[in-house]
């Protein structure tokens, strides 16, 4: 249920929190709930280097928390002992503790929730097996050029953004990319939301292939009327069209689409209402490879309502990618070395190297 600011500074007031995991999000999280004004928070993370010890010893010094737990054991103190339990993502929401915390009556959320509980403003959100960063930050870039207000990007890239919630105005914009474990029995939704495509991945965390595939469609399940944009080329993405109740956006490289963006002979174009624009050719894109045509259609299909078409293609023209991706290191010699390494599955690897072809590569990986 949304909830303003001060509606939640209401809500939390007097209850006891757990933070679970204190790094990249919720070290900022912590300190949004202090400012807020919760007074009982207890920190628990598994690792309980000197760093760790440091780090919560620093925060009790502070007044900020009034207790932590690190180590092995770290939950075993956890049931009964908060009200509301904000859980980092990689931890799994089924952990035992977690479970008779909840059976006890504890609220288990997140900081992305939490979030998108709050934001006074648009969310679009952005998931996806491969391309959700570059497609997040192409869709930052056309919102921003056409935006009045600011327009903050976040998630599981940049800076989590709960710490600038009373910055936001709802003239604002956000765009989150998140990921499986971010999405996984999360209760909100975004305002639109993309799947760029779903292949196997995160099975070392995720029980099964099914249950990444569930948690990938969280994105849009609590948001009835919600835009929700597909791969119509990604045999996962196009047969959950059926389940989205609100409005459902294709894009496709492969074959044109009534109702998004589509490529076709080097050729993007854009469709609604039977009416088709050409957006831009192939040659206007400088990030190489049929994957980044791909990704601009996502973000496009997001974007053509509110974003002219010349701002479209002055940043295809200009935009050089994200770190990590594709990243020309240096040349020395006659050969050419990138850094890829944001490539951590099977198709995104395969997706790098077959911008190269018929070239020959060396693959360092590991």
């Amino acid at each position: 249920m949304k909830m303003n600011l001060n509606e939640y500074k209401n809500y939390i007031a007097g209850k006891r929190v757990a933070v679970i995991g204190l790094g990249i999000s919720n070290m900022p999280l912590i300190h949004f709930l202090h400012k807020i004004g919760v007074q009982d928070i207890i920190a628990y993370d598994v690792n309980d280097s000197e760093e760790s010890v440091a780090k919560v010893n620093k925060l009790k010094k502070e007044g900020i928390i009034n207790e932590w737990h690190l180590g092995r054991y770290y939950l075993k103190s956890l049931p009964g002992r908060a009200d509301i339990i904000f859980k980092t993502p990689i931890v799994r929401f089924d952990t035992p503790e977690i479970l008779r915390a909840e059976e006890m009556g504890a609220e288990v959320t997140s900081e992305i929730e939490v979030l998108l509980k709050l934001c006074p403003c648009k969310v679009y959100g952005v998931t996806g097996s491969d391309g959700k960063t570059t497609t997040t930050t192409i869709l930052h870039l056309l919102l921003s050029s056409a935006s009045d207000g600011k327009v903050w990007v976040g998630g599981n890239i940049g800076t989590p953004l709960l710490q600038y919630l009373p910055e936001m105005k709802e003239a604002d914009t956000v765009v989150l990319e998140l990921s499986s474990f971010q999405l996984m029995n999360i209760k909100e939704s975004p305002d639109v939301s993309i799947i760029t495509n779903i292949t196997p991945n995160h099975l070392d965390v995720h029980k099964s292939y099914d249950e990444y595939i569930q948690a990938k469609k969280m994105i849009f399940k609590n948001k009835p009327g919600a835009t929700v944009i597909l791969n119509n080329n990604n045999t996962v993405t196009r047969e959950t069209a059926c389940e989205v109740h609100g409005t459902v956006k294709m894009f496709a490289y492969d074959g044109e689409s009534t109702n998004g963006a589509w490529y076709k002979d080097g050729i993007i174009y854009y469709t609604s209402g039977g009416e088709t624009v050409q957006i831009m050719d192939r040659g206007n894109i400088l990030l190489p490879g049929k994957h980044n045509v791909e990704n601009y259609l996502a973000a496009v299909t997001a974007a053509f309502d509110t974003v002219p078409v010349e701002n479209i293609r002055n940043i295809a023209e200009t935009f050089g990618g994200v770190d990590h991706r594709m990243q020309l290191v240096r040349e020395l010699n006659g050969v050419k070395y990138y850094n890829s390494s944001i490539d951590s599955s099977p198709n995104r690897t395969i997706n790098a190297l077959s911008i190269f072809a018929p070239k020959e590569v060396v693959m360092i990986a590991g």
